[in-house]
């Protein structure tokens, strides 16, 4: 028996999709904005967004959100993940910071907040909050 039971297993070794299909990732993060009324090009054009504070962006980028990594990260250590990832992905850092912080900041969509998230208007897959839909 594996924590909780065999869901729980499943979450545990499924692979990190994440890592796998980064450039889908980002592609079910700008459609969850759009279908929740956000242009995220033009919020990017903008530069709106501005950048998460250290501990909040631990909390997306860590393993209870989007996994992009196995363990709950230091908030000191976020940035580099999220920079280490975008390289993997072939994507520009301080873009995909701004749309994160579009997909999480109160004052923008607010869909992955740090207090409660909205997980039922959200259409990120790789998600490992997932279980709890």
């Amino acid at each position: 028996m594996v924590g909780g039971g065999m869901t729980q297993a499943y979450y545990w070794f499924r692979r990190n999709q994440a890592w796998q299909r980064p450039q889908e990732l980002l592609q079910q993060v700008r459609a969850t904005l759009a279908r929740n009324g956000l242009d995220p090009d033009e919020g990017l054009k903008r530069a709106v967004a501005g950048e998460l504070p250290g501990d909040y962006l631990a909390r997306l980028v860590g393993a209870g959100r989007l996994g992009l990594t196995h363990t709950v990260p230091v908030p000191a250590e976020a940035g580099d993940i999220l920079a280490d990832w975008c390289r993997h992905a072939g994507e520009d850092p301080r873009m995909v910071g701004a749309l994160l912080a579009l997909f999480a900041r109160e004052q923008h969509s607010g869909i992955c907040n740090a207090a409660a998230p909205k997980c039922t208007v959200c259409d990120v897959k790789f998600c490992k909050r997932l279980r709890y839909r």
